[in-house]
């Protein structure tokens, strides 16, 4: 059951409960001309990763941690790097 089957104020106190709150989406939604300067940079180097990468399948272990990872996003990771990213 989702939200959208509860009355407003049900939900509204739902969130309150748990101290979530509830506001208006962000002026940028749906609208990516009005994106922050520093937001759409780094959403542009992000999907130009995402797309390099575009392919690599299955996972491994990654080396500096020792967690499964995707290979792609231990690809995206290391050409971020060697891009002179800092890799976040």
């Amino acid at each position: 059951m989702g939200f959208e089957s509860l009355p407003l104020e049900v939900v509204q106190e739902l969130f309150q409960d748990k101290r979530f709150t509830i506001r208006k989406a962000v002026p940028w939604k749906g609208n990516p001309e009005l994106l922050p300067d520093g937001t759409r940079k780094g959403l542009v180097k992000s999907i130009a990763l995402s797309q390099t990468c575009r392919g690599i399948r299955g996972v491994v272990i990654d080396p500096a941690t020792g967690q499964t990872q995707t290979r792609k996003a231990l690809a995206q990771r290391k050409l971020s790097k060697s891009a002179g990213d800092n890799g976040s």
